[in-house]
């Protein structure tokens, strides 16, 4: 358990130290975001290649404020525009849209307390605020954290501030801190980035993305020829685009969309399906949503456990 903030600059990488003073501004150094560290806080790139920044309220091992931010390069959709990318994403944040993302990377017990979009600084923000059920140092315990998504050219940006549910009132103001100066910029990194990888299809015989399991990935015209011939509670993608999904063979029959997770839900039918294909090309800014609900557990996840140990 954090006791000093020394115990807790140990765990990160020697050498990437970025002062902390009161709401000194800090500048991402490959150029892809700025935001102002709360007064006394730690901030850190740590071990984790996946986290850009880390930041740890001086307060983590009583109530455990921490903050952490995670960026996925986008290549495929650094041409669009930013008002291309908001109409694209329209009203698809709903409440289940986060539900689904958080249950699809594994996470228990969370009950969705807002979520909302709205403008900040020339585009749409989108936001969700919500309790769930971590591991801690002392067993299971709630934590309550907010997530921002920033959905620009060239990449996703994920910001997230949890704390001990418990405590999660009494700094939430240094929270909003965090959000309201964090600005997103679509630095020179995303010209060198590599290309996402095809994406893949899980489809689950469970509802809650359990049971027996068959994996996709290529186009299949026949999936009953694969052994895949029973019902179909859950789908997921991994990797960026979208999944043309079909009860047919060969792409006919009625078919539907799949992008991040999808469940059939308690009150629908579950699937057959006969036939699955990827849809639509790179320019498809919809098919980032795989990524969002990627990244969207990754992230809430990572802060939710890290504000439940402390730091």
């Amino acid at each position: 358990m954090l006791r000093l903030v020394s115990a807790v600059l140990a765990l990160f990488v020697v050498g990437s130290t970025v002062a902390a003073a009161d709401g000194i501004a800090y500048r991402d150094p490959e150029g892809r975001f700025t935001l102002k560290v709360p007064s006394g806080w730690a901030a850190e790139k740590p071990i984790e290649e996946k986290i850009a920044l880390l930041m740890v309220s001086p307060r983590a091992t009583e109530i455990g404020g921490v903050c952490l931010v995670i960026v996925n390069p986008t290549p495929e959709t650094r041409s669009a525009t930013q008002a291309e990318i908001d109409q694209a994403f329209g009203q698809v944040f709903t409440k289940e849209f986060w539900e689904l993302a958080f249950q699809s990377s594994g996470m228990k017990d969370v009950t969705i307390d807002s979520a909302g979009s709205k403008d900040q600084n020339g585009r749409k923000i989108y936001y969700v605020v919500a309790n769930v059920t971590v591991t801690g140092t002392k067993g299971a315990m709630k934590a309550k954290g907010k997530q921002v998504l920033y959905a620009i050219p060239g990449s996703l940006q994920f910001v997230n501030c949890s704390a001990k549910a418990e405590n999660y009132a009494e700094i939430e103001a240094e929270f909003e801190s965090v959000f309201d100066s964090y600005v997103p910029k679509s630095g020179d990194y995303i010209v060198q980035a590599p290309q996402s990888p095809p994406s893949v299809l899980t489809l689950y015989a469970g509802r809650q993305f359990d049971g027996v399991t068959r994996v996709v990935a290529q186009d299949t015209p026949n999936l009953p020829m694969l052994g895949w011939s029973g019902a179909t509670a859950s789908v997921a993608v991994a990797g960026f685009g979208q999944w043309e999904v079909c009860d047919g063979l060969n792409y006919a029959g009625n078919c539907r969309l799949v992008a991040a997770a999808s469940a059939a839900g308690p009150a629908a039918r579950v699937l057959r399906i006969g036939s699955v294909r990827r849809y639509g090309a790179s320019r498809d800014l919809r098919g980032a949503l795989s990524l969002i609900g990627q990244g969207v557990g990754a992230a809430y996840k990572a802060a939710a456990e890290r504000a439940a140990r402390g730091r």
